[in-house]
């Protein structure tokens, strides 16, 4: 089983009006409870929707993108654009210069910020999505979240917290 805790791990959500969103967790962002509850999705689903929907549109990099490979050059971003020439709004949890959070043995408290990395040319939508995984999608609806308007989610420790000694 997968060690939720301490990897880098992809998942997927979507907003009030029936976006998808890609989000990365970079190792110590929060993801939804959902996933914690189904761990084996994570995998199903990126297979599936990785080769349910192939790259066929443009993808755009943000400004926050430029900005962080202004900072680190090295960074790579080829994830984030593919994710998103597939439909998707591809977020990135905040490096430690850009949030609010503390992280400690016992897990991760605060606000959780994921910006926004890649913009699809062509969006994808809630009824895109093969029946089993769209009745399940954990749904960011609640926040009243506009993946098209906005470059950052800001998701609160409640929604998601980690619990590292749950995955020991």
């Amino acid at each position: 089983m997968r060690n939720l805790g301490l990897a880098d791990i992809d998942w997927w959500a979507v907003d009030s009006v029936g976006n998808l969103g890609h989000f990365a967790n970079c190792v110590k962002g929060a993801i939804p409870v959902f996933y914690l509850r189904n761990q084996k999705l994570l995998e199903t689903w990126h297979d599936v929707l990785h080769n349910l929907y192939l790259p066929k549109h443009e993808a755009t990099l943000t400004s926050i993108a430029y900005e962080r490979k202004s900072r680190h050059r090295q960074i790579d971003f080829s994830d984030y654009l593919d994710w998103a020439a597939r439909g998707f709004f591809s977020f990135d949890f905040a490096h430690e210069d850009e949030c609010d959070h503390e992280t400690s043995m016992r897990g991760t408290s605060g606000t959780f910020n994921y910006y926004l990395i890649c913009r699809p040319e062509v969006p994808l939508t809630l009824s895109a999505l093969p029946p089993d995984v769209r009745d399940n999608i954990p749904r960011l609806t609640e926040f009243s979240i506009q993946f098209n308007n906005s470059d950052w989610v800001r998701l609160a420790a409640g929604f998601a917290s980690i619990d590292f000694d749950q995955f020991e």
